[in-house]
Formats: C-alpha cells, structure tokens, sequence
C-alpha cells in the first residue's frame, strides 16, 4: 500500500498517548508499505522531523505546518465559532497545507489516506474517491462531556457543555465521510457507533512501546520490604487532582497508620500553585515535576496508583504500569477501555477506605505484587503490542479500500 498520513501533530519525540500511537503504527507500516507524511506541530519542527526521519527511515516527510497562532487564531476561532464549528479547528485550518495536500493526491496515487484526530478532519474533503481512515483515537465530545460533569467552576462546564454540544454535532456531520473510524478502546466505539450511525467504527487498542515491555525491571521492588506508592500524573486536569487530593485526606492517613515506614512519590506536572503547596506541606511525600527517565521512576516504587476521576480513551500511564509489570490500583475510570480483570492484573477501586486496604495488602505481600504484576505483564504483552496490534491496522486499512472499491463499483 501508498499511504498518505494527514497528521495534527508531528508524532516525534512520542512523549504523549497519541503520538505514541501515530509513532508505533506509521514505524510499522513503514517496514512492508510506503509511508508519506504531512504534519502540523508546535514547535522545533524542523529537528523534530529530521530525528523522525533517522529513527523511521522507510518515512518520507512530504512537509510541515507551524499551528496557527497568534491574531489569526483569534480570528479564525471566532470565524469557527459564528459558522457553528468546534473552535479548536481553527489551529489546524491551514490554506497552505490544503493547498499541499492537493499537489501530493495530485502528483502521486494514494491507495488509503489516514487523517489522525478531528483537528485535521475537514480535509476529508480533499480527499474524494479516496479510501480513508480517520483516528479520533477517544470520542471528542464525550470527553468533554464528561470533563464538564468534572468541573468545579460554573462558567468552565457551561464552555465545555457548548463545546460537547459543537463537536457532537461535527462529529455526526464529518465521520460518516471516512470509509473507517477509529478509536483506542471498546466505549469509545461503543459511543460513537450509538451517536454517529452512519459512521463505520472499529476499535484497535493502544500499543504500549516494545522498549517498554523490554524494560529491565528489577525483582527488588517484588521481594523487597520496601513500602514505596507512586503517583503519577498532570495535575493541572480535574479529572486527576481532585482524585489525588481525596486520597491523601482519606486512603493516605489509612495507609500511613497500618504501613508507618510508607514512602510517596507524586510525580505530576503543571501542578497549580495551590494544589503544590498543598502536597509539599504533607509530611513523607517527595514531589517532583519532571523525571528524566519516566519508566526509571515507574520501576522503583512497590505500587503505582491512578486516581482519575472522569476522562475518556485509554490512560498511555497505566499501560505503561502494567506493561513494567508494576502492582497497580487504580479508579474504574482511570482503568476505562483496558480489559484487565480486578484482583488478576491489578485491583479497581474507587478512592476511599477500600482504596486503601488494597494499597496495603499490596505492601505487605511480595508474592501478591509478584503474581499481580507478572499477569499484568502478559496481558500488555499479548493485547497492547504492536505485534498484536500492527496486523490489525493493516486489515483496517484493507477493509477501507475494499468498502471504498464496492462504494465505486455499486455507484456505476
């Protein structure tokens, strides 16, 4: 196959979940079939691109975008906001990348075209009697659907209801176009398959790094007496801070009394000055903003939490945890769209006492975080590869061309 990838963000260096996903399937199919590649970033574009190129070299960069900024994003926000779309498109609408997208389907024959996230969506229309795939990767309105339920300030869920609101409606209107969708996990398809019916949507999951999964991990954190939690997460959401906040008033006092010599890490970035000096002035916690070496951290402490409180798609985070074969217990929804089993891989609790106990029989039980951690291992392994993944991007992939070929064929 030719493909032809329209991306909202250049997928180098893949330090978030969706560039990791858009990195790991474009590497893969650069292996067996030609990959060409126009893409919008942020910032230091140029090397980025370049350090892509030398990691993937099967890749070719067609070109790159800046993001509109500045002036003409207020405008163009405003010109979205009058026509009834989404504002978030007004950083991806782009007359030069348009215009670039028309001389690449022009000048070479694409067999699929792939349009990763709805920032780029509306150039479906360039792409006419073309197979296409688009990766929304979660379901946009539903997330801030549930962002809006989250949200403590008023004028903040009113903004975000209008924008689930407008989404909705753009998703309903463009993903019927695509011959296929495409999002991480099963309530993400099962939500838009229910509020898009006319869009074809397939669930593939997310791919957890092979340098992940070969990660050294050490038998220390299983066999040792050590009583060491880690947080990890951006504590500028509130889907997450107010779940961390919860557990240090209510599940941290219960540990600390059962497990005296506990340890905590909270490693969270962005953090808002009052939620850090909140965290600092609690005795027995070490902050940190920033590692170097993220799986260095995640390796060390004998247990690894998640407290989200709402949120949609696949935490990249926990699989990370799992994947390292970490002891994890984790809120229902920081778990969402991930088919683990509570008590085999990890435990599911919701914050509160419950929380606690399972954190606790964690510390105390070596064997237990062993076992845990080793069926988490296996199900990353043989679930969230891209050994097991890859495969069904390609028959993804081929189940557009096919149903764009019939599409062709039946409107003879």
């Amino acid at each position: 196959m030719r493909i032809l990838y329209l991306l909202q963000d250049l997928p180098y260096p893949p330090t978030n979940g969706v560039r990791v996903k858009v990195f790991n399937v474009i590497s893969y199919m650069a292996e067996t079939h030609e990959c060409h590649i126009l893409s919008f970033g942020d910032k230091n574009l140029r090397s980025r691109a370049q350090e892509f190129q030398q990691k993937v070299p099967g890749i070719r960069i067609l070109n790159f975008f800046p993001l509109c900024s500045g002036l003409k994003l207020q405008l163009s926000r405003l010109a979205h906001l009058m026509h009834g779309e989404p504002v978030f498109l007004a950083r991806w609408d782009d007359k030069a990348f348009a215009k670039r997208v028309e001389e690449a389907l022009g000048a070479t024959r694409y067999d699929l075209v792939h349009l990763d996230a709805l920032g780029v969506a509306p150039y479906v229309h360039l792409c006419q009697h073309i197979p296409t795939v688009i990766s929304t990767t979660d379901a946009v309105s539903l997330a801030y659907k549930r962002a809006a339920r989250a949200s403590h300030c008023f004028l903040r869920k009113i903004y975000r209801l209008f924008a689930s609101r407008s989404i909705a409606r753009f998703e309903r209107n463009i993903l019927p176009l695509f011959s296929k969708v495409h999002v991480v996990s099963k309530p993400e398809r099962n939500y838009l398959s229910s509020h898009v019916p006319g869009a074809a949507v397939e669930c593939i999951e997310h791919v957890v790094p092979d340098e992940i999964l070969r990660y050294p991990n050490r038998t220390s954190c299983f066999l040792s007496d050590n009583k060491r939690i880690l947080f990890t997460g951006v504590l500028s959401s509130e889907s997450i801070a107010p779940g961390l906040l919860a557990f240090l008033s209510i599940a941290y006092p219960v540990i600390c009394q059962k497990c005296p010599d506990v340890e905590m890490t909270i490693l969270g970035r962005n953090a808002p000055a009052k939620i850090k000096k909140k965290i600092i002035n609690i005795p027995g916690i070490r902050f940190l903003e920033w590692a170097e070496d993220y799986c260095a951290e995640l390796i060390k402490p004998e247990v690894i939490i998640f407290l989200d409180r709402s949120g949609t798609g696949v935490k990249t985070r926990v699989l990370y945890a799992l994947g390292l074969g970490k002891a994890v217990v984790a809120s229902p929804v920081a778990l969402e769209g991930i088919e683990v089993r509570d008590g085999t891989h990890c435990f599911e609790r919701e914050v509160g006492v419950g929380f606690a106990e399972a954190v606790i029989s964690l510390l105390n039980n070596p064997e237990l975080r062993k076992i845990m951690g080793q069926n988490a291992k296996r199900l990353i392994q043989d679930k969230y590869s891209m050994e097991t993944t890859g495969p069904k991007w390609v028959k993804l992939y081929e189940s557009a061309i096919s149903k764009n070929l019939r599409k062709t064929m039946w409107s003879r």
